[in-house]
């Protein structure tokens, strides 16, 4: 299930609802990889499947499950998404994009 939003004013209404929430809209602005680490997330290489092939969002979310455990992910290239429990949170459905670099927090 992906939690889209017409819009990233939209995306941002939600997330102010949300405590501390504020402090993940800076990763934009700020060096991500180095802010991710300051605040506890642990950096994990790309993830392959056994054939040496990469993971699609949605593989990716099948393969970790509903962990409890929230994640910030590169996908397709140059964008970025959250991953909490399972489910990618992003302004539009980009689970078909191929998982990069990933940042894992353990709740």
């Amino acid at each position: 299930m992906v939690m889209a939003f017409s819009s990233k004013e939209e995306l941002k209404a939600f997330l102010k609802r949300i405590p501390h929430s504020e402090t993940f809209l800076r990763i934009a602005k700020e060096d991500g990889d180095k802010f991710l680490t300051s605040i506890g997330f642990v950096k994990r290489k790309q993830p392959r499947k056994e054939d040496n092939t990469k993971y699609t969002g949605k593989e990716f979310c099948e393969m970790i499950g509903k962990e409890h455990k929230r994640i910030v992910a590169n996908i397709g290239g140059n964008h970025t998404v959250a991953i909490i429990k399972g489910q990618v949170w992003d302004t539009w459905n980009s689970t078909e994009k191929t998982i990069g670099n990933y940042w894992e927090y353990h709740v």
